[in-house]
């Protein structure tokens, strides 16, 4: 808590220092990214969209990277490499230093993120196909989302001429919170506040990877929400998500849950600050 205190007391004298920073050759330049007050504030998130996959596992997908206010850096944490593998998601956080965040922030400002709504770098779908849109998005003080994406990153050679300038600079910043996931302090566990669990119709799953369990939640499927792709959806807070969390902890991605003579597979994905959970 201290830290994440002095963190914040830091990046306040950095913002009211003139409202400057420094551009090649000691050039102030205008900064516009400054890390908000609430350290529960969510202000950059890295994703992956899209891409061939089936429907289930997008709408599972989790994050890159999620940075919060405080400097608290969430990302998947590795996966054994064992099948199956297990249900539920790892996900780990660090703590970035104040001049860790300066860096983050001054990449943000870079790309140009507080000064555009939504923009993607299509150029690479002539060279690669079905691949995924890495998105970079900041979230404002009003908590409105500023986000630019490009399709393919890192297939295709983003150092070429014609490369977009912001698209070498977000590559740039993956590379950067690549670097401070790995060498910074010692990856504690992320747990949490929101789950969203969302079901699937098992009847279809080869009997022979079946893991057949009893339902393991107090909520029945029929009071699961309908939402999009036909699959059930509900979400969890606080006690209840992690009660949630408990009773899923040793399945597997084959755990196949009966209830009533069905059986369903449930997909657990974790909630962040702002996400608002299931969609219809």
């Amino acid at each position: 808590m201290k830290r994440a205190l002095l963190l914040m007391a830091v990046l306040a004298l950095i913002g009211a220092a003139c409202g400057v920073g420094s551009g090649p050759g000691g050039t102030p330049k205008p900064t516009s990214t400054t890390a908000p007050p609430d350290p529960d504030r969510v202000i950059l998130r890295v994703d992956d969209e899209g891409g061939f996959a089936p429907a289930a596992f997008a709408l599972n997908r989790v994050p890159r990277f999620v940075l919060f206010a405080d400097g608290r850096l969430v990302f998947p944490g590795p996966q054994p490499a064992i099948f199956p593998g297990p249900l539920l998601p790892s996900l780990q956080t660090v703590t970035l230093s104040s001049d860790q965040m300066r860096q983050v922030l001054d990449l943000v400002d870079a790309i140009g993120l507080p000064r555009i709504d939504r923009e993607i770098d299509d150029s690479n779908n002539r060279f690669v196909a079905d691949a995924t849109t890495t998105t970079v998005t900041w979230f404002d003080d009003a908590g409105r989302a500023h986000t630019y994406g490009a399709y393919a990153l890192g297939l295709v050679d983003d150092r070429r001429a014609e490369a977009r300038e912001q698209t070498r600079l977000l590559s740039e910043l993956l590379t950067t919170l690549d670097e401070f996931a790995s060498t910074g302090d010692p990856a504690d566990p992320y747990l949490p506040e929101r789950i969203q669990l969302r079901l699937e119709d098992a009847s279809a799953l080869d009997p022979e990877f079946k893991d057949a369990r009893e339902w393991p939640l107090a909520l029945s499927p029929d009071d699961f929400e309908p939402a999009a792709f036909g699959l059930g959806c509900t979400t969890f807070a606080g006690r209840a998500a992690s009660d949630a969390l408990a009773s899923l902890e040793d399945a597997t991605d084959t755990t196949v849950w009966t209830y009533a003579g069905r059986e369903y597979q449930i997909l657990v994905r974790p909630l962040f600050p702002g996400e608002p959970g299931c969609t219809p």
